[in-house]
């Protein structure tokens, strides 16, 4: 007999270390991530947003409140219970409602089973489109090991119904309520530096609020293209350089959010295509999502049986032997396909950020935007490290993340000063943390150029060079110097290496840092050549 099982089976699990190395991988020809990001809704908790079981709890009572009570005017407008699960549970117990909340709910769930049984024929559909082709008797007896399961799938979205049946616009309104006001943490601020460095440009993700496309937009200079609906779906390109971030069950602030049974059944059409093109092309790394809807679990099983190589899938969770049955089914029963153990996304993350930044994140060009963002980031990261210190994970990994952290708050306090001496310690102290740091080595070397130092300057624009050959500003940094000291053959080397790799010199003309090598070689014919070449197009 088929059961629902809810165990992933040992030889499918995989080491943090082997979902570490499947992330660096990037596509030979286009330099691209190999796999895309699926984000569900336990990413977003820490941030306050409620899960769905939570969810659930507070459309109970709100269901109950109103069909059971009668209110006062403008009950839920003035009372600032209305999404405080605890306060709610307070008021009935003093209106001395509890028992008959109780009852309600129990006469209510068992209306939604008898739902289920009434759909049986729908259900086992779906299972046996899981599981294959099925004997008669097999059909007959799976029902009994399904239908608590089917039941608990349903629950979310038979209590939203409950909550409001009136239109998807009221629950729409109740989310984006429970979403008003939360703002990405810590996590989320070390995701956005991932997309924003390349390491992820496809993300996919159940959730309706917005934190990784405002985390992105606050805290990065990178801007990601956003579908959440149907028709513009059609235009995601996986390989853009450009972020895509595709909502697949809509977006809170339109019409077209998906969050009953009946609403989540199947992906629309241009997101299931576009979906399934994306899985042809790349991997999958799923995290914070449990895998309860039908519509994206179908269109991974299906797709993945039906390719001659099946695109990866590192499912990232808490417990291997407690997940839900559709993801037991998925990993256990399809090739590559395989289970990551994780503490959680905000522990997950912590881990990964150390291991994945290509390049140090320009907290410069944050300073530059507002002094308070610059103090919120400090804030969200110090209080992200003191939640993954008390984390599970080793010692060594608390440290790699300290580090990290703190090697970014010197690089970032060094821009923001304009002492040289002091701007000088503070990139020695990034440095000590970290001898591979590039871009302090640069920005060390550009503080010994502006004190005359060019000995010094020239070994530390030369390691960044060697640390990084695509950095594009150490061979900006290594032009002005050579600019400085006169040497034109080797200004135009210089000059020129920074260009192929996009530098833009006509940001920097009035800049004084640049006054000295401008001015000996701007007038010349050849410095003219070398900008119309690479199209940067600037009166000299």
């Amino acid at each position: 007999m088929i059961k629902p099982g809810n165990k992933i089976e040992p030889v499918k699990i995989k080491s943090f270390k082997y979902l570490i190395n499947q992330i660096k991988k990037k596509h030979t020809e286009t330099e691209s991530p190999k796999h895309a990001l699926l984000i569900g809704a336990g990413c977003s908790y820490k941030c306050g947003i409620p899960l769905g079981s939570q969810i659930i709890e507070l459309c109970k009572i709100h269901s109950f409140i109103e069909n059971e009570i009668i209110q006062p005017p403008n009950f839920w407008d003035l009372n600032p219970i209305k999404f405080n699960f605890e306060e709610l549970e307070k008021y009935l117990k003093q209106k001395k409602e509890w028992d008959n909340f109780q009852k309600y709910v129990k006469e209510k769930e068992s209306y939604l089973k008898e739902l289920v049984v009434r759909d049986k024929d729908i259900y086992l559909n779906r299972i046996i489109s899981i599981f294959g082709a099925l004997a008669e008797d097999e059909k007959k007896g799976i029902w009994k090991s399904f239908e608590k399961n089917i039941v608990a799938d349903c629950s979310y979205g038979f209590w939203m119904d409950q909550y409001s049946s009136e239109d998807p616009l009221t629950r729409q309104k109740l989310i984006e309520d429970i979403i008003e006001g939360k703002k990405p943490n810590g996590a989320y601020i070390l995701l956005s530096y991932l997309i924003d460095q390349g390491i992820f440009t496809n993300l996919l993700t159940t959730n309706f609020d917005d934190l990784i496309n405002e985390a992105l937009v606050y805290y990065t200079e990178s801007r990601c293209r956003f579908y959440a609906d149907d028709e513009i779906s059609q235009y995601i390109s996986i390989y853009s350089k450009k972020p895509n971030i595709i909502k697949v069950h809509g977006d809170y602030r339109y019409a077209n959010i998906k969050n009953t049974d009946n609403e989540t059944d199947k992906l629309s059409g241009n997101i299931s295509i576009k979906l399934k093109e994306l899985l042809s092309q790349l991997g999958l790394i799923v995290v914070g999502y449990n895998g309860a809807d039908h519509s994206i679990m179908s269109v991974l099983y299906d797709f993945k049986k039906n390719q001659k190589f099946p695109f990866p899938v590192l499912w990232c969770g808490q417990n291997p032997n407690n997940v839900h049955w559709r993801v037991a089914q998925l990993i256990n029963n399809t090739e590559n396909s395989f289970f990551v153990e994780i503490e959680g996304f905000d522990q997950m993350i912590g881990k990964l950020a150390p291991e994945l930044f290509i390049n140090a994140p320009e907290f410069n060009k944050l300073a530059e935007k507002a002094k308070k963002r610059e103090q919120e980031i400090d804030k969200y990261l110090h209080d992200f490290g003191i939640d993954f210190k008390n984390s599970a994970a080793s010692v060594k990994e608390k440290k790699n993340l300290r580090k990290t952290l703190d090697k970014w708050h010197y690089y970032s306090k060094a821009y923001e000063i304009k002492d040289p001496l002091e701007q000088m310690k503070l990139y020695n102290k990034a440095i000590e943390l970290d001898s591979s740091f590039a871009e302090a080595y640069n920005d060390r070397a550009d503080v010994y150029r502006e004190l005359g130092d060019y000995e010094n300057a020239l070994k530390d624009v030369t390691v960044a060079i060697k640390l990084n050959p695509k950095y594009r500003f150490s061979y900006g940094t290594l032009a002005e110097i050579y600019g400085e000291m006169g040497e034109e053959e080797k200004f135009y080397e210089a000059i020129e290496n920074a260009l192929k790799l996009g530098y833009k010199i006509d940001n920097y003309l009035n800049d004084k840092q640049y006054e000295k090598a401008y001015k000996l070689f701007k007038g010349q014919a050849r410095f003219k050549e070398l900008l119309e070449k690479y199209r940067v197009i600037r009166k000299i």
